[in-house]
């Protein structure tokens, strides 16, 4: 018995251990420094609208181009090929014209339709069950150096998205191919509509989406001026860029240059509630009756001016507690707001 036990003892699983010392140092690869790092998982995430996919496209583009993006002070880059996999837009309508728009070497971009067991079979989406085939696609084409998914969620069918683990465990595949095949794998994903603090807690789905990737790109656009800017919501691997702005035209991604003011509270900020009449008015009795008492006659003209309606006038006054009163015999009512020692009551006339 205790010969069996020593046995079973003796081919018993061990750690792996490796000294720091015999690590090699070696500096970070950019696809585009200091925002997409190649080996690395990068996610560019944003509102529906906000311009992620083509943005995404853009990247491609100047990546197929070998071209410059900002921020970009190398000399040169040599072309490269892309791979894309997108599960929303068409292929001819939206997808090639949107490439062609930003100038990109058609025949650098490969669009991943799915996996079939043979030239004429059946297509099956692209999913987590075709990593190694993914594996071997890098493998025949060492010039690809960026892919994209588009949108991630819909690679992880049958997995549940809001749990940080279980996202962790099936994308761990993906960031080992990332990493052994010297490529940068982006992802594009949606904000969810919470209103948390924290920018990185809108990402839709698990934070798990999150602590995989070293770079989160967030791409918006400001309420009010309607401005578009891609900020850094996450950098593990260079100090956070500033953000910089774009605009969408019939050419493509315009490139504006950095815009410090952009940033990622300002481009996530909720957009401004429209007023109602009624809160309108308030602030214009407010701001009417602020040096003292008014004849309710020259209330009534300036409200004309304002086009406030009486009803939506005598509703305000309401809500401020206005208070009128008869001066004199022929001077007739007047408004003014009330004081401290004043008992609420309505306008009344």
């Amino acid at each position: 018995m205790s010969d069996l036990y020593d046995g079973v003892h003796d081919v018993a699983p061990r750690l792996r251990l490796r000294a720091l010392s015999t690590v090699e140092p070696e500096a970070v690869e950019w696809l585009w420094p200091p925002w997409i790092a190649l080996g690395k998982i990068t996610g560019i995430v944003g509102d529906p609208g906000a311009g992620k996919s083509q943005l995404s496209l853009a990247i491609a583009a100047a990546v197929t181009r070998g071209g410059q993006l900002p921020g970009d002070d190398r000399r040169e880059s040599d072309p490269a090929d892309v791979l894309l996999v997108n599960y929303e837009d068409g292929l001819a309508d939206t997808i090639r014209p949107r490439a062609e728009r930003c100038g990109a070497n058609l025949e650098r971009v490969h669009v991943i339709e799915g996996q079939s067991d043979s030239p004429q079979g059946e297509i099956f989406p692209f999913s987590l069950a075709h990593i190694p085939a993914l594996t071997r696609e890098l493998e025949a084409r060492p010039e690809a150096k960026m892919l994209i998914i588009d949108p991630i969620s819909a690679l992880l069918a049958g997995v549940d998205s809001h749990k940080d683990a279980e996202v962790r465990s099936a994308l761990a595949p993906l960031t080992a191919v990332a990493e052994h095949r010297r490529i940068a794998i982006v992802f594009v994903a949606h904000l969810n509509k919470s209103q948390a603090t924290a920018a990185l807690y809108r990402v839709g789905g698990s934070i798990g989406f999150v602590g995989l990737a070293r770079s989160i790109i967030l791409v918006g656009r400001e309420q009010e001026s309607g401005r578009r800017a891609l900020a850094s919501l996450k950098n593990n691997l260079a100090p956070q860029p500033e953000p910089v702005e774009f605009a969408i035209t019939e050419d493509g991604i315009a490139w504006l240059g950095e815009a410090p003011d952009l940033d990622a509270d300002r481009l996530l900020a909720a957009p401004p509630q429209a007023k109602r009449p009624r809160d309108e008015a308030k602030e214009f009795l407010r701001e009417l009756l602020a040096d003292g008492p008014m004849p309710k006659r020259d209330v009534d003209t300036q409200a004309r001016r304002g086009d406030f309606s009486e009803r939506t006038i005598r509703r305000a006054a309401d809500d401020l507690g206005v208070i009128a009163e008869k001066r004199g015999y022929n001077a007739g009512w007047h408004w003014r707001l009330p004081g401290p020692d004043d008992v609420p009551q309505r306008a009344g006339q």
